[in-house]
């Protein structure tokens, strides 16, 4: 079975630059305008903090910007030569399991 997917390997990119694309190409895959997409990227010194942090954060850490972004989890720290994949899926294809997508991926 083939299946066709778009794979953008876009070398190192800014976070907010990258976070911005990703809200886009889920708009187009909702709207089955692209096929199942991979980005593939490495980013600046940045750490992202997810919703699992309640209240203020600091704008920087060690003049390492510090991101609050809308996912779960807590802190996560991204930087060059760390590779980042963001996949963007039609779950509904998947009957909106990523788990069971995921244990299927990793067994193939």
């Amino acid at each position: 079975m083939t299946t066709e997917a778009n794979l953008l390997d876009l070398g190192l990119q800014d976070y907010a630059h990258v976070w911005m694309l990703q809200r886009k190409l889920i708009e187009l895959r909702a709207s089955k305008t692209i096929p199942d997409t991979l980005i593939l990227v490495q980013h600046p010194h940045i750490f992202t903090v997810g919703k699992a942090v309640p209240g203020e954060v600091p704008t920087q850490i060690n003049g390492v910007p510090v991101l609050r972004v809308e996912r779960g989890g807590q802190w996560t720290y991204h930087g060059p030569g760390q590779l980042v994949g963001y996949p963007i899926l039609d779950l509904d294809a998947r009957q909106r399991d990523i788990h069971s997508f995921l244990r299927s991926s990793i067994s193939h």
